[in-house]
């Protein structure tokens, strides 16, 4: 018997365990895991990039032609910065608690998604200016993320149900 190393992310984490393949499954269940939340995991990045895309563009449109109170510009492109981040541990955390059907991983994505709801909020009422794009943009991923938070409890119920 040899054995290989186990292949190792860049941030030094394992690689988590592929999931079993399933006669029939959609390429997603290969990457993703199984049950109703690898419905999101691809979705939702696509629109994290394309609204960060939008947020800077508008940011820096609005901070060349708006005057914006002293230090509000660097705040709203700050948080905008750390949303981002967390968009990406959240997905990693999500795509990882799936494939190991973890439910502290899942837990773990859904506490970052929190915090990422919490932020959006905020683009959406209190930063500087709030413009039309920026509430469009919100809304779709407030709804996103609500859709993320309820198949990521029920992918919790699974997992504690089937490991009991």
């Amino acid at each position: 018997v040899v054995l290989l190393p186990q292949p190792v992310l860049l941030s030094g984490f394992p690689l988590p365990p592929p999931a079993p393949a399933v006669l029939g499954a959609p390429a997603a269940t290969a990457l993703f895991g199984r049950g109703l939340l690898p419905v999101l995991l691809p979705v939702h990045p696509a629109h994290d990039h394309l609204q960060e895309c939008v947020n800077q563009a508008v940011l820096g449109v609005a901070g060349q032609v708006l005057s914006f109170p002293d230090g509000l510009l660097a705040l709203d492109l700050s948080l905008l910065l750390l949303m981002a981040v967390l968009e990406a541990v959240r997905l990693y955390c999500g795509v990882r608690g799936n494939l190991q059907e973890s439910e502290l991983w899942v837990g773990g994505g859904l506490a970052v998604a929190l915090i990422s709801a919490l932020l959006c909020v905020y683009f959406l009422l209190w930063q500087a200016f709030v413009l039309r794009a920026d509430i469009i943009m919100s809304a779709v991923q407030l709804t996103v993320l609500a859709l993320q938070g309820v198949l990521g409890l029920a992918a919790i119920a699974s997992f504690a149900s089937a490991n009991s």
